[in-house]
């Protein structure tokens, strides 16, 4: 009688089977609590302690998620190692369209001045929102304004942000930040800081004969075009279109640059009379340069060098731009202030003049179009809308 052949038992297909869950242990010589895992024992600290089992099931969970291996701990740094990354990080990171810092950056610096010199040898992973806290303790003692307190708070928890985006850190040290909540008014002690109003005709008129026909000229735009000052400090003749009855200015450095999108500013009749002496320049030259004023200065002045007199040492380092900035810009009206014997004002309040003047005649929402505010989510959709009653806006007032 045959045999019967012998026939291969069916495969079953296999399933991943689930790693085993390695028990929490007692250690007994350090009275601490462990596991042992891919043949190295990982300690807890104090054992049966709430703060060991969290650590404990905290590891177990990254175990198991990564199919029963311990992932990599990030490095140990410090935070002055992470300060120096960040710093880094940052000056290539919060620059405008031409390349120079913005006020960003000095937030950084402030931030990293701080944690320099609180915790700068302590390793990061050490840093939670009691740390955090004393850090927004300290600024309030040094009788920074609330707003400023905010922005350095903010500033902190993104650097750490950006650790956790390198593995520097785990991410639930960053999360742990987030529950530090910013400063409310009223419910501070940091000091608050006055409402910005606009400034009086009267000052601005004083300190017109202490300053150049630059500078004056910018002020006289801003005060009608509602612009901010570092949008008007980079305008070129290029970057304005002269072809209708009010001009568009597309400044390429504005605030909302780095997100790919324009902000155009419409410049009315009073606008062009200060702006049309300065378009006659070349086209990719800036509007408004420190070089043109001390040039116009020199000429005005009485005393001029002899031809054989040889030229002294300077005084101090300072060096002309090709534009103003807007620290430079806000020193030449402080200066003029104090001539003229006003109380200081500064560009950012000329806004606000232009921003009353459109609410008078325009209502609240012509003011928001005059100055170009708008939420950042709506921006794109109201844009052109906007722009066309700015126009309008501006055959007015502008």
């Amino acid at each position: 009688m045959p045999t019967p052949r012998n026939r291969k038992p069916k495969h079953r297909k296999s399933t991943p089977s689930t790693p085993a869950v390695p028990g929490y242990l007692f250690h007994k010589a350090t009275g601490q609590g462990y596991a042992r895992m891919n043949g190295r024992q990982v300690y807890f600290g104090d054992y049966d302690k709430p703060e060991s089992k969290q650590k404990y099931y905290a590891l177990i969970a990254r175990y198991l998620k990564n199919n029963g291996t311990i992932p990599p701990a990030p490095p140990e740094i410090t935070i002055m190692e992470l300060c120096a990354l960040y710093l880094k990080f940052a000056s290539s990171r919060y620059v405008n369209s031409e390349g120079e810092p913005t006020q960003t950056m000095d937030w950084v610096r402030a931030v990293i001045k701080t944690l320099r010199e609180m915790f700068g040898y302590e390793q990061v992973p050490e840093f939670g929102p009691l740390k955090l806290q004393d850090c927004l303790d300290t600024w309030i003692k040094r009788k920074l304004t609330r707003r400023t307190c905010n922005a350095y708070l903010a500033q902190t928890k993104r650097l750490f942000k950006y650790a956790a985006s390198q593995e520097l850190i785990t991410g639930d040290v960053y999360q742990a930040l987030k529950a530090v909540e910013s400063l409310q008014r009223g419910r501070t002690a940091a000091r608050e800081t006055p409402k910005v109003k606009p400034v009086p005709e009267p000052d601005i008129e004083a300190v017109r004969p202490y300053l150049s026909r630059q500078i004056n000229a910018l002020i006289t735009v801003q005060l009608y075009s509602g612009a901010r000052g570092g949008e008007l400090l980079g305008l070129r003749p290029c970057d304005i279109d002269t072809s209708g009855e009010v001009w568009i200015g597309r400044p390429v450095s504005h605030k909302l640059a780095y997100r790919g999108m324009e902000c155009p500013i419409a410049f009315g009749p009073q606008c062009q009379e200060a702006l049309r002496e300065f378009m006659l320049r070349s086209s990719k030259s800036y509007l408004f340069s420190p070089r043109d004023a001390e040039e116009g200065r020199h000429a005005q002045a009485s005393n001029h060098r002899r031809p054989d007199q040889k030229p002294g040492n300077p005084k101090t380092d300072r060096k002309l731009g090709e534009r103003y900035t807007n620290d430079s810009y806000r020193r030449a009206i402080k200066r003029a202030c104090d001539v003229a014997g006003v109380k200081r004002w500064t560009p950012h309040q000329l806004r606000h003049n232009a921003a009353t003047r459109a609410r008078e005649e325009h209502g609240l929402e012509g003011g928001r179009v005059h100055l170009r505010q708008a939420c950042i989510n709506t921006t794109k959709i109201y844009a052109e809308g906007d722009l066309v009653e700015s126009i309008e806006i501006a055959k007015k007032i502008g």
